[in-house]
Parts: C-alpha cells; sequence; structure tokens
C-alpha cells in the first residue's frame, strides 16, 4: 500500500487542551522513524501559530515550526491573491492581527469601509461584531470564514464553534460565507502544497467526520477517523462516506503502520 505522507489534525487527535492523546508522540516519533512526512492542520484560530508550537511542546511532542499549518495561514493566503493589500473587518482574537498585518493585510477592528469579513473562532464573539459585519457585508464586502465547524473538544468537553456565527451571519445577509479551511478542499490543496505531498500518497488524520473525513475523501485523500475527541459513531453511520479506516486513537497508528507493511512485502 502507498503511503508516502499524513496530514494530522491537532484538537481530539493529537491532545486535548492540555493533555496529550496517550501514544501521540510516539506515534509521531514512529513516523520519523520510518522517514514518513507528516504535517499537522488544524483549523483552531484560538491560539497563534507560537502557541500551538508552545503546547506541542510541553506535550512532549517533537515538532517544527514548518510542520504545522494552521487555517489562518490559508485564509492569508486565500486574501493575498484576491485582493493584495486588502482591508479586512477581522472578528477573532487580537492575537492573528500580527499575522495578517506581517502579511500586508490590513487589520480594522471598527466599522469603515473593508474588502473582506473575516470570522475566526475565539471565546466572546458577540453581537455587536455580527450587526458590524451585517452592515459591512450589505456594503459589499465579501464574507469570510475560517471555518464552519459547530463544535470543537477540549478538557474532555464539546464546546460551541464558530460555525453558530457563521449561520447568524448568513442568516442576516443571505450571502454565502466564503469556508477556508476544512472541509473546503482548497485547505487540502494548500496543506499538501505546503508539505510537497501528493493526494494519491497521503493520508489524513482525525477525529471529525465531517471535516477530516469527508473533506479529505472529497479532495482526493484517503482518511483514518480515530475514536477520540470529537468522535460522532452518528455522523459516520448516517455518512455518505466511509473512512477508508477507522481507529481508536492515533496511538495505533505504530501498529497499523507494522499491518499495513506487513501485507505490503
Amino acid at each position: 500500500m502507498d503511503i508516502r505522507g499524513f496530514l494530522i489534525d491537532l484538537d481530539g487527535t493529537l491532545y486535548d487542551g492540555e493533555t496529550a492523546v496517550p501514544g501521540a508522540p510516539e506515534a509521531l516519533a514512529c513516523l520519523r522513524r520510518r522517514a514518513i512526512p507528516f504535517l499537522l492542520v488544524t483549523n483552531t484560530t484560538r491560539m497563534p501559530r507560537r502557541d500551538i508550537l508552545a503546547r506541542l511542546r510541553r506535550l512532549r511532542f517533537d515538532v517544527e515550526e514548518r510542520e504545522v499549518f494552521p487555517v489562518p495561514d490559508a485564509a492569508i493566503q486565500y486574501l493575498q491573491a484576491r485582493k493584495p493589500g486588502a482591508r479586512c473587518f477581522l472578528i477573532g482574537a487580537t492575537t492573528l492581527d500580527e499575522e495578517f498585518r506581517a502579511a500586508g493585510i490590513q487589520v480594522v477592528r471598527e466599522e469603515q469601509p473593508v474588502d473582506f469579513v473575516v470570522l475566526s473562532q475565539y471565546s466572546w464573539i458577540h453581537f455587536g461584531e455580527i450587526g458590524v459585519a451585517f452592515r459591512l457585508v450589505q456594503a459589499g464586502a465579501e464574507p469570510v470564514t475560517m471555518h464552519r465547524d459547530m463544535t470543537y473538544p477540549e478538557g474532555g468537553k464539546l464546546h460551541a464553534s464558530l460555525g453558530g456565527a457563521v449561520m447568524v451571519l448568513e442568516a442576516l445577509t443571505r450571502v454565502p460565507v466564503t469556508v477556508i479551511g476544512k472541509p473546503n478542499p482548497r485547505f487540502f490543496e494548500l496543506a499538501l502544497r505546503h508539505a510537497g505531498l501528493d493526494k494519491a500518497g497521503t493520508v489524513m488524520i482525525g477525529d471529525n467526520y465531517d471535516g477530516d473525513v469527508r473533506g479529505a475523501i472529497g479532495a482526493g485523500l484517503r482518511a483514518i477517523l480515530v475514536q477520540t475527541g470529537g468522535y460522532d459513531a452518528r455522523a459516520v453511520s448516517e455518512g455518505d462516506v466511509r473512512p477508508t479506516w477507522l481507529l481508536a486513537s492515533i496511538g495505533d497508528l505504530p501498529a497499523w503502520l507494522e499491518r499495513v507493511a506487513a501485507r505490503s512485502s
């Protein structure tokens, strides 16, 4: 079986908040020993890349900066391609402002003419921001969201995520919001390009049926669904596609690779 690389989700797949999934650091170490490249891909916007890396290293993951591809990177590429030097009204953590401005994108936090309204996940989205976004979209700004996940796992709980706010904005404006992150095929294509991987040889590993499995398979990859984090057996049974493989957790990846290698020999 030809497996040349992996895209791997973070929340619910490698860790739950400040707790690593058992065996997850060892799974990445196994990929390194086998010289199988991987890229960590995430829809999270609750923390910047440096904080993601800090968390991974606290949890004993041996990861380099280039091996993390968070959705803000893809959003920046999208905005730059659509309009270099664009102005955007950004709803989300202020830690994102620095990354956008470093890429030449103008970020505003008050109501004024902009090219884009960008939604990202953080704890305190409020109706004042949604009201501003509504009026700016009415005035012609393109609405963009980092993702539209309805929940995310952390601390052993599922928390409300960005999807609800996206639905509210679409209901108000009657304008479809452009989705940047998983399950958008564009996100997977950007991640593959970043990692130097090809679709045919790459497997996505994640806990979210819609974002990780349906998204990856729709983009032409194969997918492993892990039964941790936000795993939802009902979503799988009612879904229109099936995971290529199902594992109890990413901690089972080394043994699974052994079985794959044995069948291929």
